[in-house]
Order: C-alpha cells, then structure tokens, then sequence
C-alpha cells in the first residue's frame, strides 16, 4: 500500500512539473473558458508561435479553423491568428503613440479632444497593414497611411452569442 501512495505522489508531482513548464498554454474557448475542458491547440500552432515568440505566454482561443494567440511584449498586447497548419493568417497589435501616422492622431484629436488615444495596427497574410482605435461599442478605421476610412458599431460580446461562441473576431 504504501508503494502504491508513494507511486500516486510521484505521478502528482511529476504531472504538476510538466503543466509548470509548458510555454503556450493551449485555450481553445474564450479567453476567459476553461482549458482544461477544452480540445487542445495542435502542436504546430503551439511549436510555431514558441518558435517566433519564446519568451512569450499566451492565451489561446479558437474560431473554426483558426487558433488565436494572445499575448503581451513589454506593456503592449498582441495577438497572432494561425490556421490549423500553423501558417500566420494575421497579427494584430497595439503601438506605441509614435508608430502609427500623424493623420489619426490628428482625427482623433480633432473627434474627440483630450480622450486618450489607443491605437492597434492589423498585418495580413500579405502584409498590407490598417489601424484602427475602440472608443466604447466603436471602432475607428484607417487605412495605411492614416486616412479615416469608417466606423462601425460593434455588439458588446457578453450580449452577441455568435462572438461568445468564436471568440476570435
């Protein structure tokens, strides 16, 4: 009996090791889901990121097909969206005030002066970049160079069943 509890510590200890250890920790629900009950995110995804990103911790959410990586550098939030071999389909990340075009600063002072101002830029497959900027249930487009495009209202996600179900957006 007592090799037997001896067994079950070592497995206990052993199992707590490795959970200790994993870089990329798999979430294929929400952000805010249970990983434990969910699939996990496929190994090429999770090799993939720790590859690019090593030092980095994310979270993972899941829309179809695609594995969405959240993640912070430094102070600033990003995420990456791959599809189910791992090739990047996305990235998406917030800027610093100086790494985005004077055009937004200037809309957006000019919009809403004196509110402070958030901007994310998102890269496609391809490379082509816009920014954009959420002010409550709005967001904010520009193009490349900075030019306001549009805006579009956007459903609070504890209220849109179909953005609690995909989390990725």
């Amino acid at each position: 009996m007592k090799k037997l509890k001896l067994t079950a510590l070592l497995l206990l200890t052993i199992s707590g090791y490795v959970a200790q250890t994993n870089t990329a920790t798999p979430n294929t629900g929400n952000v805010t889901s249970n990983a434990a009950n969910d699939p996990q995110t496929p190994n090429t995804i999770t090799n993939r990121f720790n590859t690019d990103y090593p030092n980095s911790h994310p979270t993972w959410d899941r829309s179809g097909a695609h594995y969405r990586a959240n993640y912070t550098m430094g102070t600033l939030k990003r995420s990456i969206i791959y599809d189910v071999n791992g090739r990047v389909l996305s990235r998406r990340e917030e800027l610093t005030s100086d790494a985005f075009p004077l055009p937004i600063v200037e809309y957006y002072n000019h919009k809403f002066p004196k509110e402070p101002l958030s901007i994310w830029q998102t890269t496609d497959v391809d490379g082509n970049k816009i920014y954009y900027t959420e002010r409550g249930t709005d967001t904010y487009w520009f193009d490349k160079s900075g030019k306001y495009k549009k805006q579009t209202r956007n459903m609070p996600q504890e209220s849109n069943p179909k953005a609690n179900a995909q989390g990725v957006q």
